[in-house]
């Protein structure tokens, strides 16, 4: 129901294309924290972003990176109203936290992600001292 798009990198992050609406509702359902990546194949601003989403992907490992084609799956792209590409979806706890569209903003992503990597020291809180 899934493959991978980028290869492991660390052990700490993998990001997978998703196949269907069910597979990405279990994934929003099974994990914390996740980064959906909304494009296609034959548009350049989509394949020039998705490596940099990768690559501030791979400081958070506590997020989950998936990735739709709107050319595959348009009823997942019409479900989170990806009308213009590319489209990036922050998910915590199953609900949307952040949306960027069209012109990524990519420190306005990764000050996002950092921000809700933080909040996430709540759940694993450091012991001794």
């Amino acid at each position: 129901w899934c493959s991978s798009w980028a290869e492991e990198r660390q052990g700490t992050v993998m990001v997978t294309k998703i196949h269907s609406m069910e597979a990405l509702n279990a994934v929003l359902k099974s994990e914390k924290r996740v980064l959906l990546y909304i494009g296609t194949n034959d548009c350049s601003v989509c394949q020039s972003t998705k490596p940099r989403i990768e690559a501030i992907l791979t400081a958070y490992p506590r997020f989950r990176g998936v990735e739709v084609s709107v050319y595959e799956h348009p009823d997942i792209a019409g479900q989170f109203l990806a009308f213009s590409l590319p489209v990036v979806l922050i998910f915590e706890e199953g609900r949307e936290v952040f949306r960027s569209g069209r012109f990524l903003d990519f420190h306005q992503i990764e000050a996002m992600l950092q921000r809700r990597d933080e909040n996430s020291n709540e759940d694993h809180p450091v012991s001794g001292s």
